[in-house]
């Protein structure tokens, strides 16, 4: 006799028939007689079945149980495992039929998956449960070899043998093999079941489908994981210095990509502008080829059904062969055989509406579904990339704007320099004009000398011109400032850049169908345009090659290489003029807007300095672009104009008629002529007086003032010079209209008109004069105010 408790095991054991009936045939009900009444009614916390003599049954037959499952044995034991909370089987007052009904249906009806085996190894029981979960019949695991079968691991092969060789119970969890189907973690339950004489007489098991619970433990230790490598790859970049970035970010992704079973994570960073791909840093798994990644400079138009859907924000994955990719796919399904990968999945790098790249992974095989969990750690990832990409792109801004600063700083420093010699020069240069023309007019028509006074004349023009290109480059130079299309002004330029052409360049001529208007003086701009062609020219070298310029809308935040000027807001207008000439370093780049720097001799010119000048005058920038080998692209942005501007009253100046040398009949006019220039004042009185005026000095603001005040009755004009010691001209010009409101002025400086007239707001000249001059064109400008004031 045995005896278990009714919530950890119950074994029911059950003779067919008396001694004698052979019982393969027997009835449940007729088999009630071999048990007395009063035995068959236990407790149910204590079941005690007495089995009948050995010699009655020696027989012990697991072939089959009582129900559907096959014909009664003559002798069935039934091994239940139970649970503490399985309902207790209420026992009194049944007879033993009922009892193992009752038993039998429980175990029919249990979720968790049970199996009976016998002494020998041979299954003589599953319940519906097991059939679900393993796919086996009490026959077919019988006829596949036994129980042994449906482990898929060790673990559960030695639970079955522990169970036969001396443990009572075994307890674990193993991988069970379905019939079909991929192999179940399971928990499991092992018990002995022996006899009354100590004898093994089989083992009953239970099963539980544990992949529910493993799967969500697997969860939760993917969650931890992925917060961990998270947590750590957001401390590599705390306190990291801007120069490591790119090191660093190749260190969270080779961390990335281990814990993904990737073959590559790169991060491809793009242009500020989004039209380009800036750089790539990138991992491979050792054994993977590394020059697979998109080229810097590639524009983000050859993937554009990528970058469309990563700026849209969402996660791209791509298959090689995927049957359901649409046709804009394909590019990039071409760069995943091009890297002989078999799966790509792509998450933005984003900051707000603003993309910065993306983060790419390949995969060697076509990968399975991407779990919201994974895509959420990418997503957690790729924040924490943008935010270093973010620092390092502040860094280099802040670079380039203390760079800027001190290129911007450089150049105006120099540009008042500039200015300041130019000034100075023109005042020179006044001086031995005004003497070559009383010269000249002193000397007789055949006299030999005159030839060469006239090679001195030509000699002070081209000194002229040179100190117009310094005022130019300190943005100094007169502007006529319209309403202007810069798309026809290229259209109307095109003409005289194709004369500067050589050795076999060819230009084409681009422009945008719709650019806005800009506000400028046309001339200026068509010789920047010109000054961009030549430099153009002499890259190519003699060489056969291609120049264009262009015309159309800037959009960019801060265009690339080195730029000077002011950068307008949007919206702006670019020139462009690009060359596939050699090229220049970047040592040769942070110096082009030196004046009389050149990359062919020393002393070329003004060149690029003076275009710059024109480009400061009108509010804008200029940037250059260039490598070595790869030509050079010069770009002139200007502020588009909102509308029509009306252009500012200029002072009067007289129109040009001839003057004869010999004119003397001015009516003994009383000019005062205030300038610091000894030389100025003494050619001004001489060329005046030869033409009829006479000529009152003053050295100084000060000094013209008193002469003024005295002999004001009689002084019709005065010619005045800007910038002088003790007073300015300015405010010289404030007195004397001050004792006279109507007394004509004409200013004079070796400046340009709109920095002279810039400083008068309130009452303007009535006229003004560049030096160096000739006397007869002020003389021209004196008697036209004159006139149309009398």
């Amino acid at each position: 006799m045995f005896r278990k408790n009714a919530d950890t095991l119950c074994a029911i054991y059950a003779e067919s028939s008396p001694p004698g009936h052979s019982g393969r045939t027997d009835t449940l009900q007729s088999r009630d007689a071999a048990w007395p009444e009063a035995e068959a009614r236990r407790p149910a916390s204590s079941l005690d079945i007495r089995e009948p003599n050995a010699e009655e049954s020696p027989r012990r037959d697991f072939a089959g149980l009582p129900g559907p499952r096959g014909p009664y044995p003559s002798k069935a034991h039934l091994f239940l495992i139970g649970k503490n909370d399985t309902p207790s089987l209420s026992w009194e007052h049944r007879d033993l039929t009922t009892q193992l009904a009752a038993v039998l249906k429980a175990v029919e009806t249990a979720s968790d998956a049970v199996m009976i085996a016998d002494a020998d190894g041979r299954v003589a029981y599953v319940n519906p449960a097991f059939e679900a979960l393993a796919g086996y019949t009490v026959e077919t695991i019988n006829e596949a070899g036994g129980p042994h079968v449906i482990f898929a691991d060790a673990t559960g092969h030695d639970a079955f043998k522990q169970v036969f060789l001396g443990e009572e119970v075994r307890e674990g969890e193993t991988l069970l093999d379905p019939r079909d189907g991929e192999p179940v973690q399971v928990s499991f339950r092992a018990r002995r079941v022996d006899g009354d004489e100590g004898a093994t007489i089989g083992a009953a098991w239970s099963f539980t489908n544990a992949s529910a619970r493993k799967q969500a433990e697997d969860t939760v230790a993917a969650h931890r994981a992925g917060d961990r490598l998270a947590a750590s790859l957001s401390g590599l970049f705390i306190s990291a210095d801007p120069t490591e970035i790119d090191g660093l970010i190749l260190e969270a992704l080779r961390k990335t990509g281990q814990f993904l079973s990737a073959s590559r994570a790169m991060v491809i960073a793009l242009t500020p502008d989004g039209g380009h791909m800036d750089h790539t840093i990138m991992w491979t798994r050792p054994g993977v080829e590394e020059n697979s990644a998109m080229a810097p400079g590639q524009p983000v138009a050859s993937m554009q059904w990528l970058w469309t859907e990563l700026e849209a924000g969402k996660c791209v994955s791509v298959v090689h062969r995927g049957a359901h990719m649409p046709p804009e796919a394909a590019p990039v399904q071409s760069w995943i055989q091009d890297m002989d990968a078999g799966a790509l999945l792509a998450v933005p790098l984003t900051h707000g509406r603003e993309i910065f790249g993306g983060l790419v992974l390949t995969m060697d095989e076509q990968a399975p579904p991407w779990s919201q969990d994974t895509l959420n750690l990418l997503h957690m990832i790729a924040q924490i990339l943008t935010g270093a990409l973010g620092r390092k792109r502040d860094e280099a801004r802040r670079s380039e704007i203390e760079a800027q600063t001190r290129r911007t700083q450089r150049l105006e420093s120099l540009g008042v320099l500039a200015g300041g010699i130019a000034h100075d020069f023109n005042n020179i240069l006044a001086g031995v004009l005004g003497n070559l023309y009383i010269a000249k007019t002193q000397m007789e028509r055949h006299d030999p000398a005159l030839s060469s006074l006239d090679e001195i004349e030509k000699g002070v023009q081209r000194a002229t011109e040179l100190t117009s290109q310094l005022l130019a480059y300190a943005g100094k130079t007169p502007l006529h400032m319209k309403i202007i299309d810069p798309g026809q002004l290229l259209r109307d330029t095109e003409p005289i850049l194709r004369s500067t052409l050589s050795g076999g360049a060819e230009l084409t001529v681009e422009i945008a169908d719709k650019v806005p208007m800009v506000e400028a003086d046309a001339a200026q701009l068509q010789q920047a345009l010109v000054n961009l062609v030549e430099n153009a020219v002499e890259s190519l070298e003699g060489r056969p090659g291609r120049i264009i310029a262009r015309c159309g809308e800037y959009k960019a935040h801060t265009p690339p290489g080195n730029w000077a000027g002011e950068l307008p807001d949007a919206p702006s207008v670019c020139l462009e003029v690009s060359d596939t000439g050699s090229g220049m370093d970047e040592d040769t780049l942070g110096r082009i807007f030196d004046p009389f720097f050149s990359t062919k001799f020393t002393g070329r010119g003004l060149g690029l300095a003076a275009v710059l000048g024109t480009v400061q005058s009108h509010r804008g920038a200029i940037s250059v672009e260039s490598k070595p080998g790869e030509g050079s692209v010069a770009r002139i942005i200007l502020p588009a104009a909102a509308c029509a501007l009306a252009t500012s009253a200029a002072p009067r100046q007289a129109p040009e008629d001839p003057v004869s040398a010999d004119e003397s009949s001015a009516g003994q006019t009383t000019v005062l002529v205030i300038d610091d220039e000894p030389g100025i004042r003494t050619v001004l009185d001489r060329a005046l007086t030869r033409h009829g005026f006479r000529v009152l000095q003053a050295a100084d603001g000060w000094e013209g003032v008193e002469t003024y005040r005295k002999h004001h009755r009689e002084i019709e004009a005065v010619v005045l010079d800007l910038t002088m010691p003790r007073m300015s001209g300015a405010e010289t010009f404030q007195l004397l209209r001050e004792a006279n409101p109507e007394i004509p002025v004409i200013l004079s400086s070796g400046y340009s008109e709109p920095d002279v007239t810039a400083q008068f707001t309130a009452m303007t000249p009535d006229g003004f004069i560049q030096k160096p001059y000739s006397p007869k064109a002020l003389v021209r400008m004196l008697r036209n105010i004159l006139e149309s004031g009398s």
